[in-house]
């Protein structure tokens, strides 16, 4: 079962635009907080949105007409309640940017050609224009990485606004995301248009569950327990490997019955040989749960698994 999967969050200060920046471009050697990133395969990362500049310079570049207007208010303001734009922009009630995550399972990518999966990402980037209602121009990076197992799309917008102030009685700037995303209601409507929008594309994908209440897990809390799964399985087969080798070791040992392939065991070797069929058992089944979970929450890692359920 594949989900249209569709997230956003807001970036709250220029410090967290810049850090998030740095991590969509891959412009860091290493990435030991996301071993998943294959340095060596983002080269084919696909730009959608050019961003040919750090992130804080392309905000002010979409900003610049807003900082016009506070450097204006500033001027006429007392001394002790000056801010600079950067003061007034990150100690805002709103947000900074708001970055949004496109993906699906990785059922969905097996066996897609980089063509498709191209067709997919423009429908993604057709839904933030036409459904969301932002622009070209208020988009500071929408990139299509392809150097993790689960192909996916970063997109950071300005939500930049000029709307009509009733206290001033003129058009003023702000930054809102609430214009563009209303409420947890909205959401759940963005979400049937986005996956309406795909399917309409062609492709086969299934609405999350409306209404319930799981919230999403960190990255490094997904990351976090796909870690542990995977050392319980690995637990489990040394387990297993180590009573394996006693038993070759024992029947090494063991009497053979005269003109017969029948080996003779003592008492001692007949209960070994049953608590390994037990342990056996029992880890196998173990590492059975435990590896297909591993594996589930590996590829899921960036699909956030809750967003399909949450909205």
């Amino acid at each position: 079962m594949n989900y249209a999967i569709f997230r956003c969050k807001s970036i709250n200060t220029l410090a967290d635009l810049s850090h998030i920046g740095s991590h969509n471009k891959r412009e860091k050697e290493s990435y030991k907080s996301n071993p998943d990133i294959r340095k060596e395969d983002s080269i084919n990362n696909i730009e959608l949105v050019k961003c040919n500049k750090k992130y804080r310079e392309k905000f002010y570049e979409i900003t610049k007409e807003y900082r016009k207007e506070h450097d204006e208010k500033m001027k006429t303001i007392r001394q002790e309640r000056y801010k600079d734009f950067d003061q007034m922009i990150d100690d805002s009630k709103s947000c900074v940017a708001d970055e949004m995550i496109f993906t699906s399972g990785p059922e969905f990518f097996k066996d897609m050609s980089k063509e498709e999966i191209l067709r997919w990402a423009n429908g993604c980037m057709e839904f933030i224009y036409k459904d969301l209602g932002y622009t070209k121009e208020q988009v500071i990076q929408s990139v299509l990485h392809l150097d993790e197992k689960t192909p996916h799309i970063h997109c950071v917008v300005v939500p930049l606004v000029k709307k009509f102030d009733k206290r001033v009685n003129k058009e003023r700037y702000s930054i809102s995301k609430r214009d563009y995303i209303k409420d947890q209601n909205y959401l759940s409507i963005l979400q049937d248009k986005y996956c309406f929008r795909l399917n309409n594309l062609g492709f086969n994908l299934e609405r999350g569950e409306k209404g319930t209440k799981i919230k999403n897990l960190s990255l490094g809390q997904l990351k976090g327990i796909t870690r542990q799964y995977e050392r319980l399985a690995n637990k489990s087969k040394k387990n297993i490997e180590s009573e394996h080798l006693k038993i070759i070791n024992m029947l090494k040992f063991s009497k053979k019955k005269a003109f017969s392939d029948s080996i003779i065991l003592n008492g001692e070797s007949y209960h070994i040989l049953l608590k390994y069929l037990d342990l056996y058992t029992k880890e196998i089944q173990n590492q059975v749960i435990y590896q297909n979970f591993f594996n589930d929450l590996d590829d899921y890692i960036f699909n956030y698994k809750g967003v399909r359920k949450r909205i």
